[in-house]
């Protein structure tokens, strides 16, 4: 007998009163009818459960499921356990989709075991939608990817940068099953882990290009949102490095995908030390990430640091010349460029602050007069290799030249 259900969506809830209805209503309304909502209440202790109550009662689809504050983890994990849907969705609880986005993915994964879509941005703090974020949109996957089936084989090379975050993806539950697939508990990340174990472990992978999620950002409850609490909780982020590193050693992956993996974790190690603000934590990050990686010498650092500088200064010195820098290492620049004297910047970027560049900076290099771009990349991605591509689908004919830059 067919499965009644098509998708299973899972959403964990904790005080998250002012954002959840306007989740809900967008789940429920959905055009696919055939689903259930598994609403983890996890301890909330503003109005949230009294909302869940209220949705549940006008809509009998609605499970609601109540544990003690455990964490986002636990709770995505006990929504697992009772899901019966062919396939599995989450959504967090201050997020909302396109009210097409299930009947879409459900019906355009084609037996897939993961299907995946690009999500919009949306800043809570200054209520403007980003709708080019290179992350969230998906940009690290190739064109010719796109609406066809494909497996980690395909995407060994990017395969740590493609976005973790569970919501965007539907998941075969019998792939999540089979594979004892589930989150980390007790730990912040843990969306880092477990898509690193979907992607790897799924035989068939399809993306499609229409964004159907929307992903509200700078809210009290955000992993992001900076306060002594949550910055020590920043701290997880080296176990879950560990356990991303075991795990591709348990599926003899790990000599593969070595140097992927070296650079995704400098590069993220490097990202959450500079989103850290409480002093103490930060000094103990610091601390951590001397012991737990000393190959990351202070005199070789800055060898390595004097000899880009000289190096990029020189190629500046060429005429129409910008710099293509990549996002998760434009804070490390910017400190860089505070203290040296680089001469004639000029930047393909959205702002001054050298954010996300990917689409925008495509659009707008008719803006420029570049005539060479300098891809800033490193020892363990050649950005320059994706920059060409990028450049060369969009048609233009713009010289490509690149320097290491020691991220760490």
């Amino acid at each position: 007998m067919e499965n009644s259900v098509k998708v299973s969506i899972i959403i964990p809830v904790y005080n998250t009163e002012k954002y959840l209805k306007q989740s809900l209503d967008s789940v429920i309304n959905q055009s696919l009818k055939d689903i259930e909502i598994i609403c983890i209440n996890d301890g909330s202790t503003d109005n949230s459960l009294q909302i869940l109550e209220e949705y549940s009662r006008k809509d009998e689809r609605i499970k609601i499921i109540t544990q003690p504050n455990q964490g986002q983890a636990s709770a995505r994990n006990l929504g697992m356990s009772f899901a019966t849907g062919e396939y599995i969705g989450f959504l967090d609880s201050d997020d909302w989709v396109e009210n097409t986005a299930f009947e879409q993915l459900y019906y355009k994964s084609n037996n897939n075991d993961i299907i995946m879509a690009p999500a919009i941005v949306y800043n809570q703090t200054q209520n403007s939608y980003d709708y080019k974020d290179s992350y969230f949109g998906l940009d690290i996957i190739p064109e010719e990817l796109f609406n066809r089936e494909f497996s980690y084989n395909d995407c060994s090379d990017f395969i740590f940068r493609i976005c973790v975050a569970p919501w965007n993806k539907l998941y075969k539950r019998q792939f999540l099953t089979d594979n004892n697939i589930l989150f980390p508990q007790n730990l912040i990340f843990e969306d880092n882990l477990f898509t690193i174990k979907a992607l790897l472990k799924s035989k068939s992978i399809k993306a499609i290009k229409t964004p159907l999620f929307y992903y509200r950002i700078d809210t009290e409850n955000s992993t992001t949102h900076s306060s002594g609490k949550k910055d020590y909780k920043k701290l997880d982020i080296f176990k879950i490095m560990k356990l991303e590193e075991d795990f591709l050693k348990e599926v003899n992956e790990y000599k593969n995908l070595e140097t992927y993996f070296k650079f995704h974790r400098k590069s993220t190690l490097f990202y959450w030390q500079n989103k850290i603000k409480h002093p103490l934590v930060k000094l103990i990050y610091k601390i951590l990430l001397w012991l737990n990686y000393p190959n990351f010498p202070l005199i070789s650092k800055l060898i390595k640091l004097e000899k880009f500088k000289k190096e990029l200064n020189t190629k500046l010195k060429t005429q129409n010349t910008y710099i293509w820098i990549e996002e998760n290492q434009a804070e490390y620049f910017r400190k860089i460029i505070k203290t040296a004297k680089l001469y004639n910047l000029r930047f393909i970027t959205d702002n001054e602050n050298f954010k996300t560049f990917e689409n925008y900076a495509v659009e707008n290099i008719n803006n420029t007069n570049a005539k060479v771009i300098i891809g800033i990349t490193s020892n363990y991605y050649k950005y320059s290799e994706y920059l060409k591509s990028r450049l060369k689908a969009a048609r233009y004919n713009i010289n490509v030249e690149e320097i290491i830059f020691p991220l760490i």
